[in-house]
């Protein structure tokens, strides 16, 4: 686990503040190489298998399982939370349901337990994913760049039901200590009353094939999220079931 906060708390040096959560493009870095961008959307394309019933809240995004290109959620809106500037932003755009319970979400973390949550990253178009992954792949190497980025189609954050999750316990960093902090605690502990669950566990990297996240939690609702986090499971498992 050292090894692995180490990688992410270096990558989070490298590329500026919280980049590696927050995957945003750096608008200053120059363009991505068009040809790998049209080889890394594409070369995979007949190992996906696209979903049917995307707007569904249990939808299964994972390494097999994509997204159709030109999806975009029609009912995003942007939750009334705070980002890591203390303001109100587009860039944590979510799915009105999801929205609405991480509001309550972090309101209750401040009312019972006086924590202060900050939202980072929220809806992220197939686009937006493509140019950043291929950023990634161009700086670490494809092998180094699945272990904590999607490939495009791949992102739980094209389904606008993913918000990933910080506090200044971690200087408002996308950080797997953020996990051993009360912050993260609480929201490990609390998250499912609000629909939401942990994505990437710690102890489950193998099955979810991404490093531990303790900051990315994704909406899948009340009841499914419980039962989720009372048996342990992980939202393949709890699928397959």
């Amino acid at each position: 686990m050292e090894k692995y906060i180490f990688f992410v708390s270096l990558l989070i040096v490298l590329t500026g503040c919280t980049k590696i959560g927050t995957e945003r493009i750096d608008a200053n870095k120059d363009k991505i190489n068009e040809s790998m961008l049209l080889e890394s959307t594409t070369e995979n394309e007949e190992d996906v298998t696209l979903l049917s019933d995307v707007v569904s809240y249990l939808v299964l995004v994972n390494k097999e399982k994509g997204l159709p290109s030109t999806y975009m959620p029609d009912d995003l809106v942007v939750p009334q939370v705070l980002n890591v500037d203390y303001q109100v932003s587009e860039a944590i755009m979510m799915r009105r349901e999801a929205a609405q319970m991480l509001e309550k979400l972090f309101q209750t973390a401040t009312n019972e337990a006086g924590y202060t949550l900050l939202a980072v990253s929220g809806f992220r178009s197939y686009e937006a994913q493509a140019k950043l992954y291929n950023e990634y792949v161009q700086t670490y190497g494809q092998i180094e760049a699945d272990r904590f980025s999607a490939q495009p189609g791949h992102s739980e954050h094209q389904t606008g039901l993913a918000m990933d999750v910080t506090s200044e316990s971690v200087t408002k960093q996308l950080d797997q200590t953020f996990g051993e902090t009360p912050e993260g605690q609480w929201l490990e502990k609390n998250a499912h009353r609000f629909g939401y669950i942990i994505r990437y566990p710690e102890g489950r990297e193998q099955d979810t094939g991404y490093m531990y996240e303790p900051w990315h939690v994704r909406y899948v609702g009340v009841e499914p999220a419980t039962e989720i986090t009372e048996k342990g499971l992980i939202l393949e498992e709890y699928l397959a079931n």
